[in-house]
């Protein structure tokens, strides 16, 4: 169940601002978690955080190759200098 009142918290981007993490949660496909995050990733964009979307594979696979080619650090870095990150 969506808790409407939190989704419309989060629309603010207040908890942009604090720093705050937010986990959107459930079973595949049933809910929408990926375009409430998605919606939240392009409110934040034109406030000018910076913001950056990609898929937990897309993530590992990153970071598996940097760690072989001894780039580990930077691709860290590149991953988590954006404001808002968004995993799907």
């Amino acid at each position: 169940m969506i808790d409407s009142n939190l989704v419309e918290k989060l629309g603010t981007g207040r908890f942009l601002d604090g720093g705050r993490n937010v986990i959107f949660r459930g079973p595949p496909g049933m809910i929408g978690k990926l375009l409430l995050a998605s919606a939240r990733g392009y409110k934040a964009w034109p406030r000018r955080y910076s913001v950056l979307f990609i898929t937990a594979v897309v993530a590992l696979n990153n970071l598996v190759a940097a760690h072989a080619a001894q780039r580990l650090k930077a691709e860290f870095k590149k991953h988590l200098s954006p404001q808002l990150i968004v995993i799907d």
